[in-house]
């Protein structure tokens, strides 16, 4: 896959995936957009990875949406907005809905969407130089790329209103204590780290795994009673696989 604004390399069973836009701080386009959906597309249906890291080129993670485009004025405006947020979105149900996991690897900033970017992806790994802020509502804005819904699944429902309200900065440390990042590392280790932690993963059967993330989404949302039944399910179709079967001989033995 070749991109302007996207770069992607293979190491090994592990993809990583930067937004290359460093001159504006990866800010989301809408030519970015359409790459990165065309891109999580291509991994959802033909994966040639098991686990993908998603990162920023240069000092930030993302700024968020490019705001540049308010240069066209206000006519058309809403048309636009409707057409780069249903492109990034339909990334993120991509993100959700294939089985390899996504790690994002936060430098620098991740404001506004690069903030909710990094929120729907599976781990959330964070450089020391990291800083989260919603920042939307100070242009105007509410929302998107699904925050409303990761963030509070993140942080609890008053500190993700909180977060977003006022736009209040979260540096890395405050992150891991709030639980919105799973670790925070040295700037030079980040992607090591995300590759580490890739590399468990990768210990899993990825069949397994995706159930796995299908089944903690329903979670939030199904009653015990009916998610109890979905894992029953889920189990009993995973263990009639011969992966599993295998998988399982080797603690018996």
């Amino acid at each position: 896959m070749s991109f302007t604004n996207l770069d992607f390399a293979v190491d090994g069973e592990i993809g990583v995936l930067t937004l290359k836009r460093p001159d504006v701080l990866n800010a989301l386009d809408i030519a970015t957009a359409r790459e990165l959906r065309f891109f999580s597309e291509t991994m959802r249906n033909t994966s040639p990875v098991r686990a993908l890291i998603v990162t920023g080129a240069g000092r930030a993670f993302s700024a968020g949406g490019d705001l540049s485009s308010v240069k066209l004025g206000l006519d058309g405006r809403e048309a636009r907005s409707l057409e780069i947020t249903s492109e990034l979105h339909a990334v993120m149900l991509n993100f959700a809905r294939m089985d390899a996991p996504v790690i994002a690897a936060v430098n620098g900033i991740a404001a506004g969407a690069g903030f909710a970017l990094a929120c729907a992806c599976d781990i959330i790994i964070a450089a020391s130089s990291a800083k989260f802020m919603a920042a939307y509502t100070l242009a105007g804005l509410c929302p998107d790329l699904g925050l409303t819904y990761t963030l509070p699944r993140l942080v609890g429902a008053g500190v993700a209103k909180s977060l977003i309200l006022t736009n209040r900065m979260v540096l890395a440390p405050e992150a891991k204590i709030m639980g919105l990042v799973a670790d925070v590392v040295a700037d030079d280790q980040l992607l090591p780290t995300a590759k580490g932690i890739g590399a468990e993963i990768l210990k899993g059967s990825s069949a397994a795994i995706g159930v796995t993330k299908q089944l903690l989404e329903t979670s939030h949302s199904a009653t015990f009673e009916a998610q109890l039944a979905r894992e029953s399910k889920s189990l009993a179709a995973l263990s009639a696989t011969d992966e599993s079967f295998q998988r399982c001989l080797k603690f018996v033995k």
